[in-house]
């Protein structure tokens, strides 16, 4: 796809996805436990999430990224942009049938 597309578009999505696996896999385990109540075993949770887990999690990981993974470790990425992205590629993961949880974006201005 690289040589399809625009140079800084590819960038910014390979900036963005590359991200988002390393959020999922520093926070992954902590979704199954929370969300599930499950016990993880041992053997994986020495595993990167990623590796040993289906897509089914990604959606779970939105705000966290948003909120407290980008802040920390992607100061200059527009916020505005990794909002539209993760709704997009959360939209995607669920057509193709890889997760059966869909977020929702709230506009603020719908609140008021």
């Amino acid at each position: 796809m690289s040589e399809k597309v625009v140079p800084n578009f590819y960038k910014v999505m390979a900036i963005f996805f590359d991200n988002y696996r390393i959020c999922m896999n520093e926070y992954g385990w902590d979704i199954i436990n929370d969300y599930k109540r499950l016990s993880v075993f041992e053997n994986d949770e020495k595993k990167k999430f990623t590796t040993v887990k289906s897509p089914q999690h990604l959606p779970s990981i939105a705000n966290i990224f948003i909120q407290r993974y980008m802040p920390a470790h992607l100061k200059k990425f527009d916020r505005k942009l990794a909002i539209g992205l993760t709704k997009h590629f959360c939209d995607w993961l669920m057509r193709k049938k890889y997760t059966n949880s869909a977020i929702k974006v709230y506009d603020p201005t719908e609140l008021a």
